[in-house]
C-alpha cells in the first residue's frame, strides 16, 4: 500500500513545521542514522543576546558569553518516544534540558518524558530555531542578564536560537 505525506489547506503551517523538523533530523543525524551520545556538540546561541545556553551538573541552566566550552555543549537527538521531537542533552553533565509549566528551565537525568521533549520551530525567516516544550507548550527564552526560562511563544528574537556545531 503506497502512502504519501499530505499537507492540508487548513494546516499549511503545521506541514511546514513538520517538514522543517524532519529536515533538521536528517541534517543532524544523517539519513538512516541512529541517535548517538557521541555526536558532534551543538552550541545554542540566542539570536537577540548573542549568549550561549549553558548548564552545570547540579541542574542549573543559564546563558553566557559564548566560549564554546563544556558547559555550552549540547547533543540534540530525536526522542525515541516522541519522534520527531528532540531531546537536548548537556554533553558536560549528561543531564537533559527540562522545564515546567511555571517557566523554569533546568537539567535532569533523562526520563524520556514530554517535559524533556522539544519541538523545533522556525520563528523567523533568518533560519533561527525556536524550541517549544512538548508538555507545556512554552518556548525556550532568555534575556540579556543571562537568565534562561520558558514563556508562551511570541515569535520574538529572544525566543530565537541558532544551532552551531
Amino acid at each position: 500500500m503506497k502512502q504519501s505525506l499530505r499537507i492540508s489547506a487548513r494546516g499549511p503551517r503545521l506541514g511546514i513545521v513538520i517538514l522543517a523538523v524532519l529536515s533538521f533530523a536528517v541534517l543532524v543525524l544523517g539519513p538512516g542514522a541512529k541517535p548517538a551520545l557521541a555526536a558532534t556538540p551543538a552550541f545554542l546561541t540566542n539570536y537577540e543576546t548573542g549568549l550561549c545556553l549553558a548548564s552545570n551538573s547540579v541542574g542549573q541552566v543559564w546563558t553566557e558569553p559564548c566560549t564554546h566550552g563544556g558547559a555550552e555543549e549540547w547533543n540534540i537527538v530525536v526522542t525515541p518516544s516522541s519522534n520527531p521531537n528532540e531531546a537536548i542533552q548537556s554533553l558536560d553533565s549528561g543531564l537533559w534540558l527540562d522545564s515546567n509549566s511555571s517557566g523554569a528551565v533546568y537539567t535532569d537525568p533523562g526520563n524520556g518524558g514530554a517535559y524533556q521533549s522539544w519541538v523545533l520551530l522556525y520563528p523567523n525567516d533568518k533560519g533561527e530555531f525556536a524550541f517549544q516544550d512538548v508538555a507545556t507548550g512554552r518556548w525556550l527564552d532568555s534575556n540579556s542578564a543571562g537568565s534562561a526560562y520558558t514563556n508562551p511563544g511570541n515569535g520574538g528574537s529572544y525566543q530565537s536560537w541558532s544551532i552551531e556545531s
